[in-house]
């Protein structure tokens, strides 16, 4: 099968598929007819099927989200077409589908997977210093803050969190009092009249006895005892700058999800899933309203940006 570009006398363009030059004029006689030597939908054909299972009736099998694509690549006796079609099936949807989408390997490529093999993904963790250095697509931009937890991402679709505390400036004034003192004391106080505790750093057991003194002096007789637990002795925690704050979340695909695609349960139940293969995600998201409330933040951060620079170009 040869491949013609078709002129017409609108001046519109396209290209189609015929057997021979006389064919594609008997089907267009007044338009202007040449050979389309274009084949750079192979590298995309190469990179789909890079990415696919091969399955004994032809079709690919891609998987993606919490599903996978059936995907088919149109080809004839001469190789491979400019065209396929696809299904995308979600293991988390009350329906089975069962429309084909019609297009082409560049789109379908560019649509599900372009950036996602690019740069780097995965769950690692990042002191301030090296997150700093991080630039160009890499670079983490905010989209927004929720309990105390900031949450970026760059622009390869991987998410970023930190905790606001782990470099905030009580943090730092500690480290500027405590860092390299052997003799410093981390220790917990159970005092006054409902036995609540305090936590904290004192420069030597001097310092601790004598606050504790003061506690237990001020706790009335009726209360209960005071009591102390010393934790630690000697301050040996690295400059908050030099400590893994930020954690990159292990990557799903769902800044590449159109918005009229876009499914919370999906998305959540597949993320859950990863970040809980690594064990973060009980200890990290607070439960699923948590995680689901910062899926929708981005969601608004990212139409927002959207609409923004529609208006500004």
């Amino acid at each position: 099968m040869n491949r013609y570009t078709i002129k017409q006398d609108d001046d519109y363009i396209f290209h189609l598929y015929y057997p021979t030059v006389e064919a594609a004029k008997q089907a267009y006689p007044n338009a202007i007819i040449e050979p389309y030597e274009d084949t750079t939908f192979i590298e995309y054909v190469k990179k789909i099927k890079s990415l696919s299972h091969i399955t004994p009736v032809g079709w690919w099998k891609i998987p993606y989200g919490s599903g996978y694509i059936a995907y088919y690549q149109y080809k004839d006796e001469d190789g491979y077409l400019d065209g396929c079609e696809y299904v995308r099936y979600d293991h988390h949807s009350y329906t089975v589908p069962f429309m084909k989408t019609i297009t082409n390997p560049k789109s379908f490529y560019e649509r599900f997977f372009e950036g996602v093999n690019d740069g780097e993904h995965g769950f690692a963790r990042f002191t301030k210093r090296q997150f700093d250095k991080l630039k160009g697509k890499a670079k983490p931009v905010k989209f927004c803050s929720i309990d105390g937890t900031t949450w970026y991402v760059d622009g390869y679709g991987n998410f970023f969190e930190k905790d606001n505390y782990s470099t905030g400036k009580k943090v730092i004034d500690e480290w500027k009092q405590f860092h390299d003192n052997p003799d410093a004391a981390y220790a917990q106080i159970w005092s006054g009249e409902y036995g609540k505790y305090t936590l904290g750093w004192y420069n030597n057991m001097d310092e601790f006895r004598a606050d504790f003194k003061a506690k237990a002096e001020a706790t009335p007789t009726w209360a209960a005892t005071p009591r102390y637990e010393i934790k630690k002795i000697g301050y040996r925690k690295k400059h908050p700058y030099d400590r893994e704050n930020y954690i990159r979340l292990p990557f799903y695909p769902i800044t590449k999800i159109p918005k009229d695609e876009r499914d919370i349960v999906e998305v959540l139940n597949s993320w859950k899933k990863l970040a809980e293969g690594i064990g973060y995600y009980r200890n990290g998201f607070y439960g699923d309203l948590y995680f689901e409330n910062v899926i929708r933040k981005y969601w608004e951060w990212v139409d927002k940006f959207v609409i923004k620079n529609k208006i500004s170009s």
